[in-house]
């Protein structure tokens, strides 16, 4: 895939997502990216194009996850 991307691995399968729009939102409904994971909320997390980089940010989901063992809010 050319440019930035996502990639999910779950269970047996993987998928790539692009990171081509200025933010994709990630939750279980009505956001760009739909996941079926039971501990992700309606509306969990946004990832945000910053410059050159990119920002994962949590969208004040009660069922926060943790980067490198450590719970962020914002990486």
């Amino acid at each position: 895939m050319d440019g930035p991307y996502l990639e999910i691995s779950a269970g047996a399968g993987r998928m790539e997502f692009p990171l081509d729009q200025p933010q994709v939102t990630i939750g279980r409904i009505f956001n760009a990216l739909v996941i079926s994971d039971g501990m992700a909320s309606r509306s969990h997390c946004v990832i945000e194009k910053v410059g050159d980089t990119f920002r994962l940010r949590d969208l004040n989901s009660p069922t926060a996850r943790g980067l490198n063992g450590q719970l962020v809010r914002s990486a």
